[in-house]
C-alpha cells in the first residue's frame, strides 16, 4: 500500500503509537471495537484487520463492510474499496452522501466511468455546494481529450526504485533528490502504523552519463531524522533548502491539542557538504500541517501546501513572498487551482509554470497531474501518458517543460509508488518575439498555444523574446501573444509545417497601440478618411455645441448587416437608446421609453430611417443618420481593406460616443476551403478588426468576436453550387452588433 497516501488526507502524518495497543486487555475487547481504536489512530491495516475478524463472526454486518471500505480508501486500495462500497452502497440507513463520492472515486480510479458519472451525479444532487462532483463529470466527458496525446511522452520507470514506496523528486546539482520508505538496516527507524511500513528519508541520487541513475544514499544526518521527512525544494545553486517533516526540534516532537505530529516546513543551508541545522518557517503550527514546499528562482516566492483553517477543502495550496528579511503571512492561492479535494506536490519552473497534483479536478482517476499558468491562470490536466486512473503526482519539470521526473503507482512498478522519467517526443515550436518597429526582443510576453479554441500551453517570453512549445506534428495550432501596451498577435501553425523540420521558428512581431497606422495600397483612402472623420467631427461638434437651432439635433447610428440584423441608437442626455426587439419603441438599457409606435420597423434599412426620422422629428429633434456596413475581405485574406476602413472608423466614432457600449463582431468565409481552415480564416479576420479598433483606442474589454467560418452563408453559394465572386464576396464579411452593459 502507499505510504504517501497520508499525505492526501488533512491530518497529513501521524507520529504517535497507538495508546494500549500492546496491552494484553485490548485483546479481551471484541475485534470491532478494537478495529475502531486502530481506525481512530489512523493504523488502517490493523484495524482492517479486525474489522475482517469481526465479520467472519456476524457476516450480515452491513456496518462492518462499510468500515472495511473505508479503510481500503485510506490505504489506497481502490479495487478493493470499490467492492465493499458496492455491496453496501444501497442501504441508505447507513450510508451518507460522502459515500457516494467515495464510491464514485474508487470506480474512477477503476476506469469504470460511466458507472462513476452515475454516482458523481447521485453525489452533486444531495451536495450542491460541492464542486468536486461537476469538475469530475466534465473530466469524465473529456476523456478522449485527455487520451489523444497518449503517445506523445516517453514514460520510464527509474532504475533505483525500490519495492518500497519512492516518490517526490527534486532537483538537486549533478542528480536528483527524493522520498523513500526503503528500510534501513541499522534500527533507527521506526514502523508507521498507518500501513505497517517504514518511515520516510531523503535520498540523493547521482545521474550517470548513461541516462541512469547510480544507486541512492541517505541525504544528509542533519535533515534525516527518526520522523518522516517528507517533499523539499532546492534553490541558489543547490545551496539552500526548504523540506518538509514532522513536528520536530531539537530532538522533542510537538503534537497538536489531539496528539497528533503535524507537517512543518524547515530551512537549511549548506556550507561545503555540511547542511546547517533546520530552521522552523514563522508559519508553521502545531494544530495543522504544513509542507510540500516549491520556490521561485530568485527564491523570493515560496508555495506550500497545508491544511490550515479557512482552506477550500482538504489541503490547499499557499503562497508566501520574502519581504524584509522574512516570509509573509500565506495566502490561498485560490478557486483555479484548489478545490474541495486535496491539491498537493506544487513545484514551479522558471518560466511561471506551476505543477501540482489534485484529486479535486476532472481527471482519469485518483491523483492527476495539472499544470496551471500563474500568468494568464490557465490551468489543464497534463493527459495521458502523464496521468493514468492511478494516482501520479509529485511532477518537476525542466523550463522547456519537455522532460523531468515524477511519481506514480500506476500498474507494472517495481513498488507502491514508483519514479518514472518523461520527456517528449513531439515536434518543437520555437516562437521568438519582437518589436514591430524597433526589432528588439520583447521579454515576458504572454505566448499561449492554442488547439482547437483551447489553450494547451502557456509560458512568457525569456530576456531573449524566446517561447518553446512541444506539439504534436500531426495537428495544426494557433500561437497567440499578447503583451501590455501592444496589439494582440496570432500566427497558425499548420500540421504540415511541423512535418518539415525537427525545430519550427516563429518570429512574431508586436505593434504598439496608438501607432499610425499604414494603408495597403497608395490609393487616396487616407484622404477619404480624413475626410470622413472632419464630417463625424462636424456633426458631433454641433451636439457639443449647439445653437438656437440644432438644440434637439442627434445623429443616430444604424448598424446594416447583410445578414438582416439591423439596429439603430442614439444618444440624448447621457442615455443610449436602441430599438428594442420587438422594432416598436426606442428604449434605454433601463428601460426608459423614448418614443413608441404602432407598426414594427421592416428589416429594410432606407424604410427604417425614413419612418424613425418621421416619429423623432414629431418630438421636435433634429435628425441624422450615419450607417454603418459590414466590412469585407479578399478571397483567402485577413487583411484589413481600404473601403473597409471607412466603416471601421464609423464604428470608433459609434463606441466614442456611446461609452455604455460594448460591440460585438462576428466573422465568415465564403464556402471554399475546408471547414477547420474557413474556422481559423474567420478568427483571423476578426481579430484583424479588433485590433484595428484598439489601435484607435477602443478598450479591449469592450470588444467580443465570434468567427463561424462558412456556417452563416447569406445565399446559397455552399459546396455544391458554382457562384460568380460577387456572390462568394458577400460571404467574406464581418458584422458589428451592439450591446449594451
Amino acid at each position: 500500500m502507499p505510504i504517501r497516501i497520508f499525505l492526501i488526507i488533512a491530518i497529513l502524518f501521524a507520529w504517535q503509537q497507538v495508546p494500549g495497543q500492546q496491552n494484553v486487555l485490548t485483546h479481551l475487547t471484541n475485534h470491532e471495537k478494537r478495529g475502531d481504536r486502530m481506525f481512530y489512530y489512523f493504523s488502517y491495516k490493523a484495524a482492517l484487520d479486525d474489522y475482517t475478524m469481526a465479520l467472519r463472526i456476524d457476516p450480515d454486518k452491513d456496518h462492518l463492510k462499510l468500515k472495511i471500505a473505508e479503510c481500503y480508501r485510506l490505504l489506497n486500495e481502490p479495487g478493493q474499496s470499490e467492492k465493499w462500497y458496492s455491496e453496501v452502497i444501497s442501504n441508505k440507513t447507513i450510508i451518507q452522501p460522502e459515500h457516494f463520492l467515495h464510491y464514485a472515486q474508487a470506480l474512477s480510479s477503476n476506469s469504470k466511468y460511466s458507472e462513476a458519472k452515475k454516482w458523481y451525479e447521485i453525489y452533486q444532487q444531495a451536495v450542491q455546494t460541492d464542486s468536486r462532483s461537476l469538475r469530475k463529470i466534465e473530466g469524465i466527458n473529456q476523456l478522449n481529450d485527455f487520451l489523444k496525446d497518449s503517445l506523445t511522452f516517453f514514460v520510464e520507470p527509474l532504475n533505483i526504485n525500490s519495492e518500497a514506496s519512492d516518490f517526490s523528486p527534486a532537483f538537486y546539482p549533478q542528480g536528483i533528490v527524493f522520498i523513500s520508505a526503503r528500510g534501513q538496516q541499522v534500527g533507527v527507524k521506526h514502523v508507521f502504523s498507518w500501513n505497517k511500513t517504514s518511515f520516510l528519508d531523503m535520498y540523493f541520487s547521482r545521474e550517470s552519463e548513461n541516462g541512469m541513475n547510480q544507486k541512492p544514499e541517505l541525504f544528509h544526518q542533519n535533515v534525516n531524522t527518526r520522523l518522516h521527512e517528507g517533499p523539499t525544494v532546492f534553490y541558489d545553486e543547490g545551496r539552500k533548502m526548504i523540506f518538509t517533516r514532522n513536528n520536530l526540534l531539537n530532538g522533542k516532537k510537538g503534537e497538536s491539542k489531539d496528539n497528533i505530529v503535524k507537517l512543518k516546513l524547515y530551512y537549511s543551508e549548506r556550507e561545503g557538504d555540511i547542511w546547517s541545522k533546520p530552521i522552523s518557517l514563522p508559519f508553521n503550527n502545531d494544530d495543522y500541517s504544513v509542507g510540500h514546499p516549491a520556490i521561485s528562482a530568485d527564491g523570493k516566492t515560496l508555495y506550500f501546501v497545508s491544511d490550515m483553517p479557512g482552506g477550500k477543502g482538504g489541503t490547499d495550496i499557499y503562497v508566501s513572498n520574502w519581504q524584509n528579511g522574512n516570509w509573509s503571512e500565506p495566502v490561498n492561492i485560490g478557486g483555479d487551482v484548489n478545490t474541495e479535494g486535496n491539491e498537493m506536490f506544487p513545484s514551479l519552473t522558471n518560466r511561471g509554470q506551476l505543477y501540482f497534483a489534485s484529486n479535486g479536478h476532472g481527471g482519469l482517476g485518483g491523483l492527476d497531474i495539472y499544470a496551471y499558468n500563474l500568468t494568464t491562470h490557465h490551468l489543464f490536466n497534463l493527459g495521458a501518458p502523464l496521468n493514468t486512473n492511478f494516482d501520479d503526482f509529485g511532477l518537476i519539470a525542466y523550463d522547456d517543460g519537455l522532460s523531468g521526473y515524477f511519481a506514480s503507482n500506476r500498474k507494472g512498478g517495481k513498488g507502491d509508488d514508483d519514479l518514472y522519467h518523461f520527456r517528449s517526443r513531439r515536434e518543437l515550436i520555437d516562437v521568438i518575439v519582437y518589436d514591430k518597429i524597433t526589432g528588439l526582443e520583447i521579454e515576458n510576453a504572454n505566448a499561449n498555444l492554442i488547439e482547437s479554441e483551447t489553450i494547451v500551453q502557456g509560458y512568457l517570453t525569456d530576456k531573449e523574446g524566446e517561447a518553446s512549445f512541444a506539439v504534436n506534428p500531426r495537428k495544426n495550432y494557433v500561437v497567440r501573444i499578447e503583451k501590455e501596451g501592444y496589439l494582440p498577435s496570432e500566427a497558425m501553425v499548420q500540421s504540415l509545417d511541423l512535418q518539415k523540420d525537427d525545430l519550427l521558428r516563429l518570429r512574431i512581431p508586436l505593434e504598439k497601440l496608438n501607432t499610425p497606422r499604414t494603408m495597403d495600397s497608395n490609393t487616396d483612402t487616407i484622404k477619404r478618411v480624413v475626410d470622413f472623420t472632419n464630417t463625424i467631427a462636424n456633426k458631433i461638434s454641433r451636439l457639443e455645441n449647439p445653437n438656437e437651432k440644432a438644440e434637439k439635433f442627434i445623429i443616430v447610428f444604424q448598424l446594416q448587416n447583410v445578414s438582416g440584423i439591423v439596429q439603430e441608437l442614439t444618444r440624448i442626455a447621457d442615455t443610449t437608446y436602441l430599438i428594442d426587439n420587438s422594432g416598436k419603441s426606442l428604449k434605454s438599457d433601463s428601460d426608459i421609453t423614448l418614443i413608441s409606435w404602432d407598426t414594427p420597423l421592416s428589416g429594410e434599412a432606407e424604410w427604417r430611417q425614413q419612418e424613425l426620422k418621421k416619429y423623432l422629428s414629431a418630438k421636435g429633434y433634429d435628425v441624422e443618420f450615419i450607417q454603418i456596413n459590414n466590412i469585407y475581405y479578399d478571397y483567402d485574406k485577413h487583411t484589413i481593406r481600404n473601403d473597409a476602413s471607412t466603416d471601421l472608423d464609423k464604428v470608433v466614432a459609434l463606441l466614442e460616443k456611446h461609452p455604455d457600449l460594448k460591440l460585438e463582431l462576428g466573422s465568415h468565409t465564403d464556402s471554399r476551403g475546408s471547414d477547420n481552415y474557413n474556422s481559423s480564416l474567420a478568427k483571423k479576420r476578426a481579430l484583424a478588426a479588433r485590433n484595428y479598433l484598439l489601435n484607435e483606442g477602443i478598450s479591449n474589454a469592450r470588444i467580443s468576436y465570434s468567427s463561424f467560418g462558412e456556417k452563416k452563408l447569406v445565399n446559397d453559394c455552399g459546396d455544391e453550387k458554382k457562384c460568380d465572386e460577387v456572390a462568394h464576396q458577400s460571404n467574406r464579411r464581418t458584422e458589428f452588433k451592439v450591446i449594451f452593459k
